[in-house]
């Protein structure tokens, strides 16, 4: 072999085997990526339901930072989920 091709091969080599370990992750990444919005679609689902079947009219929005609210609240006392108005109240606050 040439001296000049070696680096070339080793080149060539890595990429295979890189192209190998991604293809063997691939899957596992599928798989999650499955998993994420079959759970998700229990919350959409549960939308579906509400805004169906609920006495009165909801609105979308109302419901969807009612869950943003619930999720992040679940991960601990200090995290609060911020609509988009109260975001912006919130930083004009922090300039004055």
């Amino acid at each position: 072999m040439h001296r000049d091709a070696r680096p070339l091969v080793k080149k060539l080599v890595a990429g295979g085997l890189a192209a190998v370990f991604l293809a063997a992750a691939l899957p596992a990444a599928h798989a999650s990526v499955d998993k994420t919005y079959e759970q998700l679609k229990l919350i959409i689902d549960i939308l579906d339901y509400i805004k169906e079947n609920y006495v009165e009219e909801v609105k979308t929005q109302d419901l969807v930072y009612g869950a943003a609210r619930g999720m992040v609240g679940t991960l601990d006392p200090f995290s609060q989920f911020m609509d988009p108005e109260l975001h912006k109240d919130v930083k004009t606050d922090r300039k004055s």
